[in-house]
């Protein structure tokens, strides 16, 4: 996402000569872009003419665009499941934001949890397994961690340490997260085993947010 237009616009690079490839200016607000496991499709997040955000599935080159949300309230921040066949995504459709499960094509859309709060930034695990998220439950101070079981919608906390623990990111071989925390006073980068333990931090200068992984692992 790019503010080179003066509005928050979806582009796509290649990264071999940094070439901008093919893909609508939309002068509106179109922010979080995600491109499904096999490269064919694009997620995104559009401003609405009702003044909102939905989340439309595209090709690449932004054609074949269709809304998938369809909602008045505001959805973004989509995540592909490995199979393509589902996304979660941000909506704040119940109130505040939290996170949501539907099939690509926007049917059976589900809630992850129930308990009101605030969560943000879904992570699907390559295996399919689970939906890694941040969330503040009710009367929280803090975000942290949290993991909810796709099939069964059970959910597992895996950081309740001091600070805010957001934006989880998945390892390749789904063993392991990545995530930002502000527990010793500045944000830094850490990895854990999925399960919460052998926690490592790995930056220790200046201000570090957003990880993510390599797409391969030995």
């Amino acid at each position: 996402m790019s503010y080179r237009t003066g509005k928050p616009e979806v582009n796509i690079h290649s990264y071999l000569d940094g070439s901008r490839l093919p893909f609508p200016l939309f002068n509106s607000f179109a922010t979080t872009p995600a491109i499904s496991t096999d490269g064919t499709q694009l997620l995104f997040a559009l401003r609405t003419p009702r003044g909102d955000t939905d989340i439309f599935i595209s090709k690449l080159d932004g054609s074949d665009r269709r809304n998938v949300t369809n909602h008045p309230a505001i959805d973004v921040s989509p995540a592909w499941s490995p199979s393509g066949k589902q996304f979660a995504f941000v909506s704040s459709r119940d109130g505040a934001s939290q996170v949501y499960i539907a099939d690509a094509d926007g049917a059976n859309v589900r809630r992850i949890v129930k308990e009101g709060g605030d969560a943000d930034s879904p992570a699907w695990s390559p295996d399919g397994r689970w939906v890694a998220f941040h969330w503040k439950p009710r009367q929280s101070v803090n975000y942290d961690i949290f993991l909810a079981e796709v099939g069964t919608g059970n959910t597992l906390q895996v950081t309740s340490n001091s600070g805010s623990n957001e934006s989880p990111y998945w390892s390749a071989d789904s063993r392991h997260l990545t995530f930002q925390s502000n527990r010793t006073g500045s944000s830094q980068i850490y990895i854990m085993l999925a399960d919460g333990s052998e926690l490592r931090l790995v930056t220790t200068q200046g201000t570090n947010t957003s990880p993510s992984w390599s797409g391969y692992f030995r």
